[in-house]
């Protein structure tokens, strides 16, 4: 006769008068299973309270759960149109370099970091007149801002074909003019010897432009000395053509 328990089943047998007896466990599929990691340590059920709650935290987790919040902001900018002064003029080089000034203030004089940016070398469409504009990265801060002259040179900084150096009597920066001697690098010698072309047929036109403007100053000042000469010369032409009266 067998007699099974709960939890446990306890089979009696009976052999040849002698009773035996042993317990062997019932494992109840009812009851969540659990399985074993390498060093012997229970991981997390299949089924049971432990899954329930994983599904939970997933929901949470959700995109669907969020809430979605807005929140109007408390100032509004309206979009405001910058001008560059840009609009009239063309773009003959633009090159992105860094560009250092001159600083002599100090004990030891030192090329001292202005910016780095995109330099450009524009001519305006009316006047044909040139100059260098350098804005700063991200801020678009101006760095360097001046005419180019007929007696500006570029010459090379410690003999290297990516470095020049030159000078300007007035620079335009945070609304002062000054003088100013620049260094200014690129990246390779080919975008500085592009700049460099583009610098030198700048400085070329302007010899020329001036050359016009100085012999057509020259032919106006020729010309103011002629003028009273013409009358003088006018008048006494007048004053022959006049009849002479003869005393009765």
């Amino acid at each position: 006769m067998a007699e099974v328990a709960a939890d446990s089943a306890t089979v009696t047998d009976k052999v040849d008068g002698c009773v035996s007896s042993k317990v062997e466990k019932v494992e109840d599929s009812d009851k969540p299973t659990a399985e074993t990691n390498g060093h012997g340590k229970e991981t997390t059920p299949k089924n049971g309270k432990a899954e329930k709650q994983t599904e939970d935290n997933g929901d949470e987790d959700s995109p669907e759960a969020e809430p979605e919040l807005y929140f109007p902001p408390k100032v509004s900018l309206p979009l405001v149109d910058v001008k560059t002064m840009e609009d009239n003029e063309d773009v003959v080089v633009e090159l992105r370099s860094r560009i250092y000034r001159f600083d002599d203030s100090e004990d030891e004089p030192e090329f001292k970091e202005r910016g780095t940016g995109v330099v450009k070398i524009l001519r305006h469409k009316e006047t044909n007149m040139y100059r260098i504009l350098l804005r700063r990265d991200k801020t678009h801060k101006i760095c360097a801002n001046h005419y180019i002259t007929s007696t500006m040179e570029l010459n090379k900084h410690n003999n290297s074909d990516k470095v020049f150096v030159y000078s300007t009597l007035a620079d335009l920066y945070d609304l002062e003019t000054n003088p100013e001697t620049f260094a200014i690098r690129f990246s390779n010698p080919e975008n500085a010897a592009i700049f460099k072309k583009g610098f030198d047929e700048a400085v070329q036109v302007m010899k020329k432009k001036e050359k016009e403007i100085d012999e057509l100053n020259k032919a106006l000042e020729e010309g103011m000395n002629l003028e009273p000469k013409k009358e003088d010369q006018a008048s006494s032409e007048a004053s022959a053509a006049e009849p002479v009266s003869k005393d009765k």
